[in-house]
């Protein structure tokens, strides 16, 4: 079995992929454990779905979007699926990939306006494939998916983002996002930064903006025609409130990086990806 969970500020979005057997006779304790978890860990809504050979054979939804509205949380419900958004990133870089438009082992740079290399190891290049693993030498913060983060959607250009923190003519450029002691391809480090990176060159590759690429290309032939990267597209009496805790309602708020981290997905429409991911 495989089992994702996606844990937010606000709430939790669960899909389990069931192997032939894994939960043969444990569907029926699943409503009963979730609410449980739900209880322990005090998080104001849940939604999730079990997906076994194609289909989705058990789903559920339970609590409030929000601890002040106490919107009930259905089936329909969007969530910001936070990281998971990396997963459908990288499905758009690699159908670029297949369609030849991208090659895994060439330099990020030949995407970008800029030239995108490790300041303290200048000769090695960073490629497609290393950002994708996380091995690009990268080493932003957690913390810095954060910046500029601004009520409502961002306004930040992903374009201009990227440029201003990983050109060396950017205004936010710092040598400092780079692992000094290991280039590309040495080590593991998770960068969010590498997602937004990711996200332009199949903007610019595709001669569209990512969102738009995603929609057309991934989002609409899914069946995931309500899933966005923005909240106005998404009415708010259908999107989870993220909470810092029980009484700390954090507010709709959009960030530059949101091919890292933004995308809204309901339980209903994220089971087609995993069901065309998992064939």
């Amino acid at each position: 079995m495989i089992f994702l969970r996606i844990l937010f500020l606000s709430a939790v979005c669960i899909l389990i992929l069931a192997g032939s057997t894994a939960l043969n006779g444990q569907l029926e304790n699943l409503d009963e454990f979730v609410a449980s978890e739900q209880e322990i860990e005090n998080f104001p809504g849940v939604a999730a779905c079990v997906v076994k050979k194609g289909q989705v054979v058990w789903s559920g939804a339970w609590g409030v979007q929000d601890f002040e509205s106490n919107n009930l949380v259905t089936e329909e419900t969007y969530f910001t699926i936070a990281s998971l958004s990396k997963l459908v990133t990288a499905t758009a870089v690699l159908q670029l990939v297949e369609t030849g438009a991208i090659d895994l082992d060439a330099a990020m740079s030949d995407y970008l306006d800029f030239e995108l290399i490790n300041p303290h190891f200048p000769n090695n290049i960073i490629t497609v494939r290393q950002v994708l693993q996380h091995r690009s030498s990268l080493r932003d913060s957690e913390s810095l998916l954060f910046t500029f983060q601004a009520p409502g959607d961002s306004d930040y250009e992903l374009s201009d983002y990227v440029f201003d923190y990983l050109s060396p003519d950017g205004e936010q450029y710092s040598s400092g996002m780079f692992n000094a002691n290991a280039g590309p391809g040495e080590s593991l480090w998770y960068s969010n930064f590498g997602f937004a990176a990711l996200g332009l060159i199949v903007e610019n590759v595709a001669e569209r903006p990512f969102h738009e690429y995603e929609k057309t290309e991934i989002l609409e032939p899914l069946c995931m025609e309500g899933s966005s990267y923005w909240i106005a597209d998404i009415d708010s009496d259908s999107l989870v409130m993220p909470h810092a805790g029980p009484n700390n309602p954090l507010g709709y708020y959009g960030i530059p990086n949101y091919p890292s981290a933004l995308l809204k997905s309901n339980i209903k429409e994220l089971s087609n990806f995993l069901i065309a991911y998992t064939n």
